[in-house]
């Protein structure tokens, strides 16, 4: 998301940040049984319920449910019950329905909002989906960014909304910030990219899936402003840093498996604005979406999860309506991509949808919110959940996605 839509958020709120990141992720490694039996834990509910109401806040967080079982090693595959491949246009109601170029715009009817929004400027983004192995199925996971900074929780219908983690981060006028934007998992965490305004340290935070505890942060170094991040099958974590909050260190970085501190896959001083991330459905491609000069790049994964440069176009600017914040890949290879421009001063957008050689299929459109990110998830995977900047809604799609 361009570093102008900061305007439209602090013209009605002054005291908030005086810029910020949006982004979202999709995720790659959804805790399941794992070799390394790591622990993840389910859902649960997390403290008191707590209704949306109006106003889209959570109730409080409480102590969350019991805990679930074994955890993962950050490699998610699919569940058996999802399919492999995905054919035809996933915006169109059969695979024999055509695939027009660009024309297909989604059935109204497949959309829901289950977090209603007021323009109170809580900002949300991050959606992640969380495997659990209650009677639930699992929950998303999302980040508030602004007013009061912390995770929350929500099951696929609407219900049981919730607080999953407030500890850590800061929002106060007259203090440094530090904030979650992207979401992914790894090993029974929620891992977020926290990005902190000049004076306090950025990182990526890790928070216990199982009730909410704060687990160790993982150190970034310098880099001011980390954005989206997702966990390759290796448990590599890749992340991109925009520069919204500053601009030190704008670039797509990853970190080892296990500890140790990032790498530079690329550099980009003149401001593309590296934003959302997604890998491939073959784990072969880290797909990144650019704000600044909106398109869609791919780079080389290798067997071993080190990146690769030069990358690939795959969606160019000439094909894409709105800048791009998050994006998701379904298992057709499908990328869906968030789209919004704050410099109209509308709250307008759309998730647009291109196959894997960037041709545009249709979108699905916003005419009340502008969408951050977008994540799959629910029991069979074809839940489409979109973050907006004052909502939360759920598209039934045809296909699978990535968890």
């Amino acid at each position: 998301m361009n570093i102008r839509r900061v305007a439209c958020v602090l013209a009605a709120f002054p005291l908030a940040f005086y810029a910020y990141a949006c982004s979202s992720s999709d995720d790659n490694g959804t805790p399941t049984t794992g070799a390394d039996g790591g622990s993840s834990g389910s859902s649960g509910s997390s403290g008191s319920s707590g209704s949306s109401g109006s106003s889209g806040s959570s109730g409080s967080s409480g102590s969350s449910g019991s805990s679930g079982s074994s955890g993962s090693s950050g490699d998610s595959g699919l569940d058996a019950a999802v399919p492999i491949t995905c054919v035809g246009n996933p915006l169109l109601g059969s695979p024999d329905a055509g695939t027009p170029d660009g024309g297909a715009i989604s059935d109204a009817a497949a959309m829901t909002q289950i977090i209603p929004g007021t323009n109170d400027g809580q900002f949300l983004d991050g959606p992640q989906w969380i495997d659990a192995n209650g009677a639930v199925g699992g929950f998303l996971v999302f980040s508030e960014y602004l007013q009061t900074p912390r995770l929350r929780k929500i099951y696929p219908d609407g219900g049981g909304a919730a607080v999953l983690r407030t500890g850590g981060f800061i929002d106060a006028p007259t203090t440094p910030d530090l904030a979650p934007t992207g979401n992914s998992v790894r090993n029974g965490f929620v891992l977020s990219t926290v990005a902190g305004t000049p004076g306090n340290t950025s990182s990526i935070f890790q928070t216990l899936i199982a009730d909410g505890g704060a687990g160790p942060n993982i150190p970034i170094g310098g880099i001011s402003s980390p954005n989206d991040l997702i966990v390759g099958k290796g448990g590599q974590i890749y992340f991109t840093a925009p520069g919204f909050q500053t601009d030190n260190g704008q670039g797509i970085y990853q970190t080892p498996p296990d500890a140790g501190a990032p790498s530079l896959i690329a550099a980009f001083p003149a401001g593309d604005r590296p934003n959302g991330i997604a890998i491939s459905p073959d784990g072969t491609k880290l797909y990144v979406s650019f704000t600044a000069v909106p398109r869609v790049d791919a780079y080389t994964i290798a067997p071993s999860g080190v990146v690769g440069t030069p990358p690939a176009a795959v969606v160019r600017a000439a094909d894409i309506t709105d800048p791009p914040d998050g994006i998701a890949v379904d298992v057709g290879g499908n990328i869906y991509v968030a789209e919004a421009n704050a410099n109209t001063g509308t709250t307008t957008g759309a998730v647009e949808v291109f196959n894997a050689a960037g041709k545009k299929l249709g979108k699905i459109p916003f005419t009340n919110d502008r969408p951050t990110g977008v994540a799959f998830g629910g029991t069979d995977k074809k839940a489409l959940f979109i973050t907006g900047e004052n909502g939360v809604y759920k598209f039934s799609g045809r296909c699978a996605g990535l968890p």
